[in-house]
């Protein structure tokens, strides 16, 4: 699933949820449920994502095998 994807991507960069919060601007209970697969995320909480992470939202979709 598409939350697990991002967890593993954030770790294998090496960040925390905190740092990835801060980075985004998202709220660490809304980036848990999202790699959690709680809680499925927005194409702008993607792109937010994706700007933490260091990528961009395309290359986010191709990490991700979209």
């Amino acid at each position: 699933m598409i939350g697990s994807r991002i967890k593993d991507i954030r770790v294998m960069k090496g960040k925390t949820q905190k740092q990835i919060s801060d980075l985004s601007g998202i709220g660490i209970p809304h980036i848990s449920s999202i790699e959690n697969n709680r809680r499925k995320p927005s194409v702008g909480t993607l792109s937010k994502l994706a700007k933490a992470l260091n990528c961009s939202g395309l290359d986010l979709y191709h990490i991700l095998g979209i």
